[in-house]
C-alpha cells in the first residue's frame, strides 16, 4: 500500500527570492535572530617560543536553552619569560628593559544570558596567580616591577556584556561585535590589592564583492585603584596594535582603533594589511591631554589547514 500526501508549499518562488538577495534590494541577516552553535566546544593548546616560554592550556564553551545561556571557561599555566620595561609612556619610549621570569597560573569563568536579541549580560570572575623572579644576572638599575607585584593573587569580579549580530564567531563577513566587562578586585575574593578594569571592545565586518572583507576594530581601556604591573593596559599582548613588544607600553589607561583590509586570494590562502593609532595615559580622563600615541602598521599572509573549520594560520609583518 503506497500512500501519497501533499503538503502546502510555496511554488516558483525561489528564483525571485535569490534575485532580490543577489541584488542587494533584500539583506537577508535581518531575520536572524540567533545562531546556535555546537552545544559543547572544548579545545586545549600549548604555547612555545625560542625565549622559553612554556604553556598549557585549555578552554571550555556551551550555551542551553537554544542559545539562551551561555557558559565559557579557561584554565591555563604558563611559565612566561618576558620583558618589562616600566610603567607609563616615558619607560616605552627609553627602551630599557630587564627579564622576568613569571609563572602564571589562570582561571576566566563566565555567564552570559540573553536579555534582548542578540544581545547578553551576565558576570565574569578571573583569577591569576603569580610567581616572578627577576633575572639575576642583569644589572640593579635596570627598572623592577614592585617587590609586592612578583609574588601576588589576582582574584577579580565583575559584570560583562555582549552583542553579536556576526555570521561567524572565527571568519566573520559582515556584522558587529560590541563587548565590556568591568572586573573588581576584592580581597574578600582573594585578591593581593584593591582594584578595577575596564575593558570595552566593539568590532565591525563589512563585504565589499568577492572574497574581501573591512574589518575595523576600537579598543578602550582604564584600570583604577592599586592595579598590579600585569593587569595593567598594555599593547603587544593582542592583536590591537600589531609590531610593539609585549609590555613595552603599559599604563592605566589605553585605547586603539585600527583598519584591516582582508583578502581571499586563492584555494586556501588569505592576504591583509592593516593599519592602526592607539595610545597610552596615566588615566582615562588624561588620555587626550597627557597620552602618548602609537601608530602601527603592516601586512599579513593566511593559510587555512583544514576544510572542516575556519582555523586558520598567520604571519604579520608590523
Amino acid at each position: 500500500e503506497v500512500a501519497v500526501l501533499g503538503s502546502l508549499a510555496y511554488a516558483n518562488d525561489h528564483p525571485a527570492t535569490i534575485d532580490l538577495i543577489a541584488s542587494g534590494r533584500v539583506d537577508p541577516y535581518q531575520f536572524i535572530t540567533g545562531r546556535i552553535g555546537l552545544d559543547d566546544i572544548v579545545e586545549s593548546g600549548f604555547i612555545y617560543t625560542s625565549r622559553g616560554t612554556r604553556g598549557l592550556g585549555a578552554f571550555h564553551s556551551m550555551s542551553f536553552d537554544k542559545d539562551r545561556l551561555r557558559f565559557s571557561a579557561s584554565l591555563s599555566y604558563i611559565d612566561d619569560r618576558n620583558d618589562y620595561y616600566g610603567i607609563g609612556a616615558a619607560a616605552g619610549d627609553d627602551g630599557v628593559h630587564r627579564e622576568i621570569d613569571s609563572k602564571q597560573f589562570n582561571i576566566d569563568l563566565q555567564a552570559l544570558m540573553r536579555v534582548f536579541p542578540r544581545g547578553y549580560a551576565g558576570i565574569r570572575y578571573r583569577l591569576r596567580t603569580t610567581d616572578a623572579r627577576l633575572k639575576e644576572a642583569e644589572a640593579e638599575f635596570l627598572p623592577a616591577p614592585p617587590l609586592d607585584a612578583m609574588n601576588s593573587n589576582l582574584s577579580a569580579i565583575g559584570p560583562s556584556f555582549a552583542y553579536d549580530t556576526r555570521d561567524s564567531a572565527t571568519q566573520p563577513h559582515r556584522g558587529m561585535m560590541l563587548s565590556a566587562n568591568w572586573l573588581f578586585g576584592l580581597r574578600a575574593l582573594g585578591d593581593s590589592y584593591s582594584h578595577d578594569k575596564l575593558q570595552m571592545a566593539a568590532n565591525s565586518y563589512l563585504p565589499i564583492g568577492s572574497g574581501t572583507v573591512i574589518a575595523l576594530r576600537g579598543t578602550l581601556c582604564a584600570a583604577g585603584g592599586n592595579a598590579p604591573y600585569y593587569d595593567l593596559c598594555l599593547f603587544g599582548a593582542n592583536n590591537d596594535l600589531r609590531g610593539y613588544v609585549t609590555g613595552r607600553y603599559r599604563d592605566k589607561a589605553s585605547w586603539a582603533t585600527q583598519a584591516e583590509w582582508r583578502q581571499h586570494v586563492s584555494g586556501r590562502w588569505g592576504a591583509t594589511a592593516f593599519v592602526g593609532l592607539g595610545g597610552i595615559a596615566p588615566s582615562a580622563g588624561t588620555i587626550i591631554d597627557k597620552g602618548k600615541l602609537l601608530p602601527a602598521g603592516g601586512i599579513g599572509l593566511r593559510y587555512r589547514p583544514f576544510r572542516s573549520n575556519d582555523v586558520q594560520l598567520r604571519v604579520d609583518l608590523a
